[in-house]
């Protein structure tokens, strides 16, 4: 007899195939087979009631303040639990009552699509496996961790060589620092920059490349050059960016982050961090499929490190499925940043084996790419990840 704790639902559906069911019963009993929490915050108590009624018929339950009962409380917080299928029939339940759980309803429904129907990353490259490894590529004098040192092209073409041998999913090139503190650089030397360096590495591979920039002038230029993802930390600032993404029909990466590269460090705040950026992500989401971007072409960035305190940072790595539920791919970008000295002290130039533990737990809580200064690590890690998680 063996026992299993099962956080991943990929594995769930495959070892009930590998019983020997077949594939309608897979498909019926996965989401019967792992419990789910949802917290809804501030709701009223009569709302509170109808919920944790509806979710008693469903065979699953939720907890909320001893007041409620009676409503001797005004509002509480509502801790849902439940499998998938108790969640689905809570919501069709919920989908008939007041307007407030109306909209949950609906928002669950699109967690539980999210789950049974995962993002792919097969809109970027059909053979890409989760999680790609990007590796950075900064061409630029002044980058937080690695500022100068592929600052000429030649040394960048070289660094790219290298990445591919060490068998990088995708390079990311930026001309830009968006180190905290930074200031903006002209368009111009930016082009100047990276098109050279895409253009060489894309006459000798055929490896996804990445734009990292936020200005649409800089983005055309270098997807003529060769690049097929526009990577902007502005979350389509410039209206033309997204138009452009959606008439090209590229994937764009889209980061949340409080302020300017320039700014952003001064005494970031939140009330709530990961309802505050998933809101934010799922807005500029929005606003992308408005302008004809294709929901697949759509990746999220929480934006470790910018505007965001070391509490902020750990809340986001902790609570990627809060993000999942929007139903995009997930990028992290934390390697070798300050919060990571912050928890150990180590400098920028030390910090290799805390990224690879903290972009690993990132990936456990659902990141599908990581943004890495060192590719070979991460590469051996990965295969070490997907052999223990039996995903080989």
């Amino acid at each position: 007899m063996n026992f299993f704790q099962i956080n991943d639902y990929s594995k769930i559906k495959k070892m009930i195939a590998d019983v020997g069911t077949d594939a309608a019963s897979v498909k019926l009993m996965a989401p019967k087979a792992k419990t789910y929490a949802v917290l809804l915050k501030k709701i009223k108590s009569r709302d509170a009631n109808i919920i944790k009624q509806l979710m008693l018929s469903a065979g699953a339950d939720a907890a909320c303040a001893k007041g409620v009962i009676d409503c001797s409380v005004k509002y509480s917080d509502v801790l849902l639990f439940g499998t998938l299928r108790q969640l689905e029939y809570f919501t069709k339940s919920a989908g008939r009552q007041t307007s407030v759980l109306r909209k949950i309803s609906s928002e669950i429904k699109q967690f539980i699509s999210s789950v049974e129907n995962p993002p792919s990353l097969q809109s970027i490259n059909q053979k890409m496996r989760r999680p790609a490894i990007m590796g950075i590529l900064n061409v630029t004098p002044d980058s937080f961790s690695d500022g100068g040192e592929f600052f000429k092209p030649s040394d960048a073409v070289a660094h790219a060589r290298k990445m591919i041998a060490d068998e990088a999913d995708i390079i990311d090139i930026g001309g830009e620092s968006t180190r905290p503190g930074s200031l903006e650089i002209s368009e111009a030397e930016q082009i100047k920059r990276v098109v050279p360096v895409i253009e060489a590495i894309r006459a000798e591979s055929d490896i996804p490349i990445s734009i990292d920039a936020r200005k649409c002038s800089v983005i055309e230029a270098a997807v003529k050059a060769g690049a097929g993802i526009i990577n902007d930390i502005s979350a389509a600032g410039e209206e033309k960016t997204a138009e452009f993404a959606a008439e090209n029909n590229i994937p764009i990466i889209i980061m949340h982050a409080k302020g300017t590269p320039e700014n952003m460090q001064r005494a970031p705040y939140y009330n709530d961090t990961v309802t505050e950026i998933t809101q934010y992500l799922q807005s500029r989401a929005a606003y992308l499929i408005d302008k004809g971007v294709r929901h697949e072409n759509i990746i999220v960035d929480p934006g470790i490190g910018f505007g965001k305190r070391l509490s902020d940072n750990l809340a986001i790595i902790n609570n990627l499925e809060n993000l999942k539920r929007l139903g995009f791919l997930i990028l992290i970008g934390l390697s070798r940043k300050s919060f990571l000295g912050e928890i150990t002290g180590d400098d920028v130039k030390n910090r290799e084996t805390q990224t690879l533990i903290a972009n690993f737990a990132a990936i456990s809580h659902g990141a599908d790419i990581i943004r890495v200064h060192n590719v070979k690590d991460h590469i051996r890690a990965k295969r070490l990840y997907l052999s223990i998680n039996d995903l080989e």
